[in-house]
């Protein structure tokens, strides 16, 4: 006995199978040559799982990049400095213990070094991380409306959120 190759289209979606008996229902094809409805139904179905496991993983980095990653040049004291959700809440408990302006604290910058700032400063630099997040949440956007009405699986490819905070390819 030969193998057999069948499928059927069932809500529109392809459903195939090998076997010795093809059951009802189905249509036998030859697995060298599909008919034409489908290769365009596999090639559809091919090209939403791309489009949804790329909005997945846009997601990932996004999440990564907000949460574990992420790091500016802060214009305020001229290094670079952890921007993270986290560092946020860390600032705020830092503004919240210094009594003035003139007073300043230890910082930890991304590299690991100490800088002293104020509390003007700190404020400074909250402002910073809170524009880069915004910022972070409108490069997201842009590449998700991307994703969405793109067309083809090379059109798909071509989209990145890059591994530099905040850089993209194909904006």
């Amino acid at each position: 006995m030969k193998l057999k190759h069948f499928y059927k289209v069932e809500n529109n979606k392809l459903i195939k199978g090998s076997g010795y008996k093809i059951p009802e229902g189905f249509i036998e094809y030859d697995k060298n040559n599909p008919p034409k409805d489908f290769l365009d139904l596999q090639n559809k179905e091919l090209f939403e799982e791309t489009k949804s496991n790329k909005i997945l993983q846009l997601k990932q980095d996004f999440e990564t990049l907000r949460n574990k990653t992420a790091h500016i040049l802060s214009k305020t004291i001229n290094k670079e400095i952890n921007a993270r959700q986290q560092d946020l809440v860390n600032i705020d408990s830092l503004i919240s213990i210094l009594p003035d302006d003139t007073t300043t604290i230890e910082f930890r910058c991304y590299d690991n070094s100490f800088v002293k700032v104020n509390k003007e400063q700190l404020l400074n630099i909250k402002k910073e991380i809170i524009q880069e997040g915004i910022d972070t949440y409108k490069r997201k956007w842009t590449l998700e409306q991307k994703i969405k009405s793109a067309t083809s699986i090379d059109e798909l490819n071509s989209i990145k959120w890059d591994e530099k905070l905040n850089e993209m390819d194909n904006t």
